[in-house]
């Protein structure tokens, strides 16, 4: 075929041929698959070169905090809020019962009318005499008016009349108020025992 060319084609022809032929670049069969697997591998080079995305920062409120922050402590501060603590019961004082001071003063007075007193007096209703008269009932009336007991010429002529601060000065100093009475009693001394058995005997109505 070539000769055949040969014989047909003129020297220029020939030139143009030969420079066609060289100016096209040798393929080499190893090369030649090389764009399209550095094509197809590209995309897996992209993917594990690419650097991860960056995470999105919350703006800043207007109060200079970060929003995000924010909730998560509103968050963490409601999960962690004690339970509310019930308020204590109020403390009520125990009301005053009423003549309280009384009854222990009438207390008192009796013990005191029980060692003191009781050796020569009676105090129950309708109780008999001994040394000295029955004092049941005897505060607020006359000295000397228990007709059934013997009274001193002094007691009888005193005019006293058994007020609280009249028996409570002749239970602390009994000849002092009634001198030339019989009884020999010294007395309670103790203003606050006398005062007591003067509640004594007042409560005895």
């Amino acid at each position: 075929m070539l000769g055949y060319l040969g014989s047909r084609m003129t020297p220029l022809s020939c030139a143009i041929l030969l420079f066609a032929a060289c100016s096209q670049p040798a393929t080499d069969p190893d090369t030649s698959s090389e764009p399209s697997s550095v094509a197809s591998s590209a995309p897996d080079d992209q993917t594990q070169d690419a650097p991860a995305p960056e995470a999105r920062q919350t703006p800043p409120s207007r109060d200079g905090t970060l929003a995000g922050t924010a909730a998560t402590a509103t968050v963490s501060s409601e999960t962690n809020e004690a339970a509310p603590v019930e308020p204590a019961a109020p403390i009520i004082d125990a009301p005053d019962v009423p003549g309280a001071a009384e009854q222990d003063r009438v207390a008192m007075g009796r013990g005191v009318f029980a060692t003191s007193c009781a050796p020569c007096h009676t105090a129950s209703e309708n109780g008999a005499n001994r040394v000295g008269p029955n004092l049941y009932g005897i505060a607020g009336k006359p000295a000397a008016s228990l007709a059934s007991f013997v009274y001193s010429p002094a007691l009888r002529n005193s005019g006293i009349t058994w007020t609280t601060e009249q028996l409570q000065a002749f239970i602390q100093r009994p000849t002092r108020v009634v001198p030339g009475t019989t009884m020999t009693y010294a007395g309670v001394r103790d203003p606050e025992q006398a005062a007591a058995v003067v509640a004594y005997l007042e409560s005895l109505q």
